[in-house]
């Protein structure tokens, strides 16, 4: 069963390096299409001693746009491809598809950024005993990046997180 205590106390370091196997990332550097650039990100990494990267194959940026499963599913595999067994791994996605995908190929974590809204990927987190990563989203929003007004902002999240 994972234990983050026993996973993280294995790490040199508590830094988690992030991978966008996307077009259109946060910061403009997403992987897809260009695998010279993860060599240099897994060279980089080894020199700053990250040995936890988290693989994202959708965005989530403000505005973005939705792909399908089956793009989500190629994404992953062409990262699968190039994957460095050097380094532990988690699965950016709300997809349990695709977070059972990782799983199956010795991911150890999934970054569940709906919320744990949806009861399947629980479902495959506990069946492959991986860890969870839960991101906070308002219960009562529609949308991921939809502005709400919170009461108490800590004391909702926390109880939010807390729940899930």
């Amino acid at each position: 069963m994972f234990s983050w205590k026993t996973f993280l106390g294995e790490l040199n370091t508590n830094i988690v390096g992030i991978v966008n196997v996307t077009d259109d990332s946060f910061t403009g550097d997403g992987i897809l299409e260009k695998t010279h650039t993860i060599n240099q990100i897994y060279q980089t990494a080894i020199k700053r001693d990250v040995q936890f990267l988290d693989i994202g194959c959708i965005s989530t940026k403000p505005n973005f746009s939705s792909i399908t499963t089956e793009e989500e599913m190629r994404r992953l595999n062409s990262f699968l491809e190039i994957k460095n067994t050097s380094f532990n791994y988690s699965i950016d996605t709300f997809n349990p598809i695709i977070a059972k995908k990782a799983l199956e190929n010795n991911f150890c974590v999934v970054n569940d950024v709906s919320g744990a809204r949806n009861s399947e990927m629980l479902k495959v987190v506990k069946d492959y005993s991986a860890g969870i990563i839960v991101v906070h989203r308002n219960p009562n929003s529609s949308f991921i990046h939809e502005k709400v007004n919170y009461q108490n902002i800590i004391r909702d999240v926390k109880n939010d997180l807390r729940s899930k």
